[in-house]
């Protein structure tokens, strides 16, 4: 790979990041210190959290006072709405689940360069053909308020978030990223 690298391709710059083979390393002291700008940064940290066994558990032993009041005030505003609904992604509908999640995602933050719309595009797909995807969409009638795209490892019973999404203007929800966060939390320990 080395030999490959040092004479096929031309960068400025070349960057791997958070991988968690040891044949990295060895594979960056193999380029020289005089030809090439060597950094070896600390891996990112995932945040993680055990879940408690019941919902009610979660709610009185992990979250304060004034958070456990905004999440409920949050969950009663979707409680609140004329028709809330939750889409769970299937073979039938995941072609329109996917564009709703990343022409949410889009909208939300503006301006993403297409490389990485087309490279979570194809994450997901692959994810969600590996039977390791659960992507899920929030909806008041025919309106998404939100999606949400998690990573499932069901031999270690994990979930890991990879990308959350909601409308800009979710009509009648204070805080849609609380409320639909405490919908995942929930799914994940029930």
């Amino acid at each position: 790979i080395f030999l490959y690298i040092k004479n096929n391709i031309d960068w400025r710059k070349f960057i791997v990041r958070d991988f968690m083979d040891p044949r990295i390393k060895s594979l960056a002291n193999l380029f020289t210190q005089n030809k090439y700008q060597i950094e070896h940064l600390e891996p990112t940290i995932c945040p993680y959290l055990t879940l408690p066994d019941t919902w009610d558990d979660y709610l009185m032993t992990v979250l304060s006072t004034k958070a456990r009041r905004n999440l409920r005030r949050a969950l009663k505003d979707i409680d609140n709405l004329e028709s809330f609904h939750v889409i769970e992604t299937n073979d039938k509908n995941f072609e329109r689940q996917l564009k709703v999640l990343l022409t949410q995602w889009q909208n939300r933050w503006e301006n993403l360069p297409s490389t990485r719309l087309n490279m979570c595009d194809a994450l997901l797909r692959n994810a969600f053909k590996h039977n390791i995807l659960r992507l899920v969409t929030f909806w008041n009638n025919d309106v998404s308020i939100g999606a949400k795209a998690r990573f499932v490892d069901r031999k270690k019973n994990t979930i890991s978030g990879f990308m959350d999404t909601w409308n800009k203007d979710p009509i009648g929800i204070r805080s849609p990223g609380h409320a639909l966060s405490a919908i995942d939390i929930k799914y994940a320990i029930e």
